[in-house]
C-alpha cells in the first residue's frame, strides 16, 4: 500500500503542479491534484501498520481510493475538454487564416486559381499564413467556403445581439403592463425613488473618493521617535521626532493646498447628492399621496373610448419585431364620482394584423401619471412581423382604469 499511496501522492502533485502552473490557474484541475494527494495519503497511512494502528485501517484506505479515484476521474474529464477546446481553438485558427489568405488573394485581383499566375500567387499566400495544403486549388475552394461561412457567423451574431438588444428593449416597455390601479404609479415612483437613492450615495461616495485622495495621512511622531531612541539613544530619538513633525507640517500645507484646488469639485458632488436626496423625498410624498388616490369602477373598454389615437405606425426591424407608436390623447376632461379630476391609466393592446390577419400584439404602457391630456405611446411584439410588409393596428384593453389625478 505505501508504493501505491506513495505513486499516488506523486501523481496526484504533478495534476496539482500542472493546474497551478496553467494561465489563469485552473482551480478545478487543483482540486483534482489535491484530491489524489489526500487520497494517496490515506492509502500510505491506512495500509500501513502503526503503534495506534497495529492492523492499519481498511476504512482509511478505502476512503483515500475513494478521493483518489474522485480526484483522477475529475483530472480526465478536464484533460478530455481541455484537448477538444485545444483542437476547436486549432481549427478557429486555421478557419480565420483561411479566410485572411482569400480575402487578401482577392484584393490582388484574382478570382480563380486556373493559371500559373493565379496558382503561383495562391501558394505564395498560403505559404505566408501558414497554411499546409497538397492541392492549392482545392485550398482556394476551402478558403471561399470558410470566408462564406465566416461571414454567414458574423450575420447571425449581428442579427442575435439585435435581438437581445430588441428583448431588453421590450423588457423596459413592459415593465408595468402588469399593474393595476394605485400599484403601477406607486410601482414607478418607487423605482424612480430608489434610484435617486443610488445617485445620491454615488455622489457622496464620489465626493469622499475625491477628499481621501487629496490627502496624505500625517505620521506618528511619538511612535517613530520612541522607535529612535530605543535603537540609538535618546538624541536620535529627539531628532527624528523633530524631522517627522516638519514632515507632517509639510504634509498639512499640501493637504490645505489640495482641499483648495479640490473643493468645488467636492462640494458640486454632495450639491448633487442634496439634490438627489431632495427628490427621493419628493417622489416619497407623491408615493405617500398615491396610496390614497381615488380610483372609479368604470371598464377597461368604458375606459378605452375616452382615448383617441392618432400618428400610428408599425416599423419592423430586420429580425422581425414590430415597434408601435402613436399618439394617444383624451377626448375631454375626465371626472369621477361626479367632481373629482381623473386621467385615464393602465395598459392598451395595439393589435397588429397583416391585411385581415393579426399577427401579434404590443403593450402599450401609459405614462406614470396616465393620460389626462395627450402623450406618445410605444410598444414592441417580438418576432411577428416581415421586413417590408405593411401592418395595420386596432386598439384594445383588458388592464385600464380611470384614477384620481
Amino acid at each position: 500500500m505505501t508504493v501505491i499511496g506513495l505513486a499516488l501522492v506523486i501523481a496526484g502533485a504533478i495534476i496539482f503542479s500542472a493546474g497551478w502552473v496553467s494561465k489563469p490557474r485552473d482551480g478545478k484541475i487543483i482540486g483534482a491534484g489535491a484530491a489524489v494527494i489526500a487520497g494517496g495519503t490515506l492509502i500510505g497511512i491506512g495500509g500501513n501498520p502503526s503503534k495506534g494502528m497495529p492492523h492499519g485501517s481498511t476504512a482509511m484506505v478505502i476512503l483515500g481510493f475513494i478521493l483518489a479515484g474522485a480526484g483522477i476521474a475529475l483530472f480526465a474529464v478536464l484533460a478530455g475538454k481541455g484537448i477538444k477546446n485545444a483542437r476547436e481553438k486549432k481549427r478557429q485558427n486555421i478557419e480565420e487564416q483561411k479566410v485572411a489568405f482569400i480575402k487578401e488573394y482577392e484584393q490582388n485581383g484574382i478570382l480563380e486559381c486556373r493559371t500559373e499566375k493565379e496558382i503561383q500567387k495562391a501558394t505564395l499566400l498560403a505559404q505566408k499564413y501558414r497554411l499546409e495544403f497538397t492541392d492549392i486549388s482545392a485550398l482556394f475552394y476551402e478558403a471561399k467556403n470558410s470566408r462564406a461561412r465566416d461571414t454567414e457567423n458574423r450575420q447571425a451574431a449581428a442579427i442575435q445581439s439585435k435581438k437581445d438588444e430588441e428583448r431588453r428593449q421590450f423588457e423596459t416597455l413592459n415593465r408595468y403592463s402588469s399593474f393595476s390601479g394605485r400599484d403601477k404609479r406607486i410601482a414607478i415612483l418607487t423605482d424612480e425613488r430608489k434610484e435617486a437613492l443610488n445617485e445620491a450615495e454615488m455622489m457622496r461616495i464620489t465626493a469622499k473618493t475625491v477628499h481621501d485622495a487629496t490627502q496624505q495621512k500625517e505620521q506618528d511622531w511619538a511612535t517613530q521617535g520612541g522607535i529612535a531612541s530605543g535603537i540609538a539613544g535618546p538624541a536620535a530619538g529627539i531628532a527624528t521626532a523633530l524631522n517627522v513633525q516638519a514632515k507632517n507640517a509639510e504634509i498639512r500645507a499640501q493637504n490645505q493646498e489640495n482641499l483648495k484646488t479640490f473643493a468645488p469639485a467636492i462640494q458640486a458632488a454632495y450639491r448633487k447628492a442634496f439634490e438627489y436626496d431632495s427628490r427621493a423625498d419628493a417622489l416619497q410624498k407623491q408615493i405617500d399621496e398615491a396610496k390614497i388616490k381615488l380610483v372609479s369602477k368604470d371598464d377597461a373598454l368604458t375606459c378605452l373610448s375616452r382615448i383617441t389615437f392618432s400618428d400610428t405606425t408599425v416599423d419592423v426591424s430586420e429580425t422581425g419585431a414590430c415597434t408601435v407608436t402613436t399618439t394617444a390623447k383624451a377626448k375631454q376632461p375626465l371626472l369621477i364620482f361626479d367632481d373629482v379630476k381623473a386621467t385615464i391609466d393602465g395598459t392598451v393592446i395595439a393589435k397588429i394584423y397583416d391585411g385581415k390577419s393579426l399577427v401579434g400584439a404590443a403593450s402599450l404602457v401609459l405614462p406614470k401619471y396616465g393620460i389626462s391630456s395627450e402623450a406618445e405611446l410605444k410598444g414592441m411584439c417580438l418576432s411577428c412581423g416581415t421586413p417590408g410588409k405593411h401592418y395595420t393596428v386596432q386598439f384594445a384593453a383588458v388592464n385600464l382604469w380611470a384614477m384620481e389625478r
